[in-house]
């Protein structure tokens, strides 16, 4: 099984986290963007769970031409994924490849997941 989804512009790992009176929590443009993300996955594109392992093709096509850390996006990628039940986990148990790769002709992350034999 192989499926295809298309993921709004993800927020780096490095933004993700706010100290609030000595607390870290997420911050809110993380926490809206998880939200919209979600709704869009589970609503609209309806992926199916991937049971057990994985390969995970990520593709990025950013929405400027400032530098990014491309591995700083696949953290928030996987959490999603996670969050939203499509794979088990994103640790090593699951997730047997992961490609990252940037591209063009849209707007976002194109995150392929496909069982891994």
């Amino acid at each position: 099984m192989t499926q295809t989804l298309l993921i709004s512009w993800p927020p780096s790992v490095n933004n993700i986290w706010r100290a609030v009176n000595g607390r870290n929590i997420l911050s809110r443009r993380y926490r809206s963007w998880r939200e919209s993300a979600a709704k869009e996955l589970l609503l609209v594109q309806k992926p199916k769970p991937v049971n057990g392992p994985v390969r995970i093709l990520i593709e990025l096509s950013p929405p400027h031409h400032h530098r990014f850390d491309v591995d700083n996006k696949a953290k928030v990628l996987l959490d999603l994924l996670v969050r939203c039940a499509i794979i088990e986990a994103d640790d090593n148990s699951t997730v047997k490849e992961l490609t990252l790769r940037i591209s063009q002709g849209f707007i976002g992350a194109r995150v392929t997941v496909e069982a891994a034999p």
